[in-house]
């Protein structure tokens, strides 16, 4: 199974190049770090929130990563990529 979170961790160490250090706010967990003002922080907000509060699964029911996929689909051919 995918660890959503593991994934989110590897993201924010991509784009932020350092570990990832989680915060509870008010839409649920989020990284600490805040988003360079010039990303496009309503796609990643999304991203992170949906990977770090995704509920528990079973072993053999994979989280649904189609609907965030799409959004950066979609974000990408609105940018002509």
């Amino acid at each position: 199974q995918c660890d959503t979170h593991q994934v989110a961790a590897t993201v924010h160490a991509l784009l932020h190049g350092k570990y990832m250090r989680v915060a509870k706010g008010p839409g649920g967990y989020a990284p600490a770090e805040p988003l360079k003002r010039y990303w496009r922080r309503d796609l990643w907000s999304s991203f992170f929130l949906q990977l770090l509060n995704a509920p528990t699964r079973a072993l053999d029911d994979p989280p649904p990563l189609g609907k965030i996929r799409r959004a950066f689909e979609d974000h990408l051919e609105a940018e002509g990529f």
